[in-house]
């Protein structure tokens, strides 16, 4: 508003400085003929041509113009009408500015009390953080809290796992590094699923199932460089994905529930995420009830090779093996494996990408 304001008077007092320039005698153009008369000495209204000093007096407008008519050239009436022009501009511009003023106030007003949402003042900061439907991501959510699973050795939470098959749970080598090393028994192993809170509180002990006898579908450990600090000397191999693929003894995928059937979890062909995207995390983190984890500008990078992806979703020991997704639900991103082994402050986890899980599941006949 104060720019149109500042527009109008500049506009203004130009159309006064060319309309007494067309007017007044070169030796007077840098006079102040009509309103500023009152702040101080009167100025002559009558302007003589060449020197002719007798008609030049300290008179009022009328008394001057009937002094001069006739035998100079008056010059009064110009400057009355730029004056008049200044003037009306000036009222103008007031009015203009009053009017605004009025109509932001009645914005104001309107937003207040909500008549008229101000859509010219909300903005997408972030495109990648997309709106959600509310009803259908609540219904997502149920859908894979049924596929995910606490894994217990011995009666002690050691990690999170996930459905990828009727009878095929997916989670980090190193979760059951014990089985592989023979420190424990496949007996000893449980996959409880179910094991939810309501209101901070576990509902039920959960839905327990045990391994199957050829239990060990795919392994393949984590890298040592995996522990090195950055910068790492090489990127891991795609033999070193920190995975394993179990069997349970029963289809516990083809579970019915009372939320429907429990199904499982789908590997993707491709990377979907870019650098910045959201990133959501279901876990066991601590062994406690299922927990969500939500970072709205999660995703950091992918490495050279492809096989690792790093992001700011937080988790905790007892989330290794947890299925990482996009904020939709509708994806599953990454295995989640391990966090920034530094020993200052941590500034990233890390998964391995679902796509190379996929691809290597594929080429082995197992998916």
């Amino acid at each position: 508003m104060m720019n149109w304001l500042l527009a109008l008077t500049v506009l203004s007092a130009g159309a006064f400085g060319w309309a007494t320039r067309a007017e007044v005698p070169v030796s007077y153009q840098g006079r102040v003929f009509l309103w500023l008369t009152a702040l101080g000495p009167r100025l002559p209204s009558c302007l003589c041509e060449g020197t002719d000093a007798t008609c030049i007096k300290d008179l009022g407008p009328p008394e001057n113009i009937l002094a001069c008519w006739g035998h100079t050239e008056v010059r009064f009436a110009g400057a009355m009408l730029a004056g008049t022009l200044l003037l009306a501009c000036a009222f103008a511009s007031a009015a203009v500015g009053l009017l605004l003023m009025r109509g932001l106030e009645h914005q104001r007003v309107l937003e207040v009390t909500g008549n008229n949402p101000p859509r010219v003042l909300e903005k997408v900061i972030t495109r990648q953080n997309p709106f959600l439907d509310p009803v259908a991501w609540r219904q997502r959510l149920v859908s894979l809290e049924r596929r995910i699973c606490r894994i217990d050795v011995s009666g002690q939470p050691v990690g999170t796992g996930f459905l990828i098959g009727p009878d095929l749970v997916m989670t980090n080598h190193h979760v059951i590094e014990q089985l592989v090393r023979r420190a424990a028994s496949p007996s000893n192993l449980t996959c409880v699923f179910d094991y939810r809170s309501d209101g901070g509180r576990a509902v039920g002990a959960g839905r327990p199932c045990h391994l199957a006898a050829d239990w060990q579908v795919d392994l393949s450990p984590h890298s040592p460089v995996d522990e090195e600090s950055d910068p790492k000397r090489r990127d891991p191999t795609d033999d070193e994905l920190d995975h394993a693929v179990l069997r349970l003894s029963e289809k516990v995928g083809n579970d019915v529930t009372p939320d429907g059937e429990r199904g499982w979890i789908s590997l993707p062909d491709t990377f979907p995420l870019v650098a910045r995207d959201p990133l959501v995390i279901l876990q066991h983190p601590q062994g406690r009830p299922l927990q969500v984890a939500i970072d709205t500008e999660a995703i950091l990078g992918l490495n050279r090779s492809g096989n690792r992806v790093r992001y700011r979703t937080n988790t905790e020991p007892g989330s290794s093996g947890s299925p990482c997704f996009d904020l939709h639900l509708t994806t599953l991103v990454a295995l989640h494996h391990s966090g920034d082994p530094s020993s200052l402050r941590a500034v990233y986890n890390e998964g391995i990408p679902a796509n190379c899980l996929r691809r290597r599941l594929v080429a082995r006949g197992i998916l």
